[in-house]
């Protein structure tokens, strides 16, 4: 009886103590996995914040020269422009009128 109650305790250690090496692996393993996702997540959110502070950069940029724009067509700057290039201002203004023509007749 003292034999039986013997083996069948280490049969009952090995089986426990196999148990606990696979749950320690998988603890391990999954400890690995979440640790490199998040390194992973965050690494993407580093990237996106630098995209969207470049994003931002040039969206300002884009107005900046939109304003730009506006100044150097505003009416006052062609004013004042028209006589640095000498240019006069015309008179008589004749305009072509083109009667339409068909190209093919039926």
């Amino acid at each position: 009886m003292v034999i039986k109650r013997k083996k069948h305790n280490t049969m009952r250690n090995k089986f426990f103590k196999r148990f606990n090496f696979i749950i320690l692996f998988l603890i391990v393993i999954l400890s690995v996995t979440f640790l490199t996702l998040a390194n992973n997540l965050a690494a993407k959110n580093y990237k996106i914040d630098n995209l969207e502070q470049l994003s931002d950069k040039l969206s300002d940029n884009y107005q900046k020269k939109q304003l730009q724009i506006i100044k150097l067509q505003s009416l006052d700057n062609i004013n004042k422009n028209i006589a640095a290039l000498k240019m006069v201002k015309t008179n008589n203004v004749k305009y072509l009128t083109i009667e339409p023509q068909e190209v093919a007749k039926r």
